[in-house]
């Protein structure tokens, strides 16, 4: 059974594939309907005007789903990168660490490593919202 970072990581190439097709998809529905426009103006038929207009909903149709694609790309890569306390996860700072040992000049950089007691307590008696609470008010 996968973890949740692999069905992440996977959900994520999926919107991307998705993302991907649909713009190609909006691409040629945009040169249909510029097609079909020029064609209307030049022989002012019905069935041509219903097909113009049926082109254009689908762009917007589209369009719509191509912008509401992109936020929930945008929130997929959000949770990847931090838990439900808003702070950065393990996976952000193993990025972070790739980003710095591929970087030519870490003279500036230091690390510290912070551990924040009686966590498990406070998780245990108060419950986990407490618990985030503890953390994001440790983070702050």
């Amino acid at each position: 059974m996968p973890d949740v970072k692999e069905r992440i990581m996977s959900n994520r190439k999926y919107i991307k594939s998705l993302l991907l097709g649909m713009s190609v998809m909006m691409t040629i529905l945009i040169a249909i309907q510029i097609y079909i426009t020029v064609y209307v103006l030049k022989h002012n038929e019905m069935l041509p005007r219903i097909l113009s207009c049926t082109a254009l909903i689908l762009d917007i149709i589209i369009l719509a789903v191509f912008f509401v694609s992109s936020r929930i790309n945008a929130d997929v890569d959000s949770m990847a990168y931090t838990d439900v306390t808003g702070i950065n996860n393990k996976l952000a700072y193993q990025n972070h660490i790739n980003r710095l040992n591929n970087a030519d000049d870490t003279f500036l950089v230091g690390v510290i490593m912070l551990d924040l007691n009686n966590l498990k307590r406070v998780n245990d008696t108060l419950g986990h919202e407490m618990g985030d609470r503890y953390i994001e008010s440790f983070a702050s």
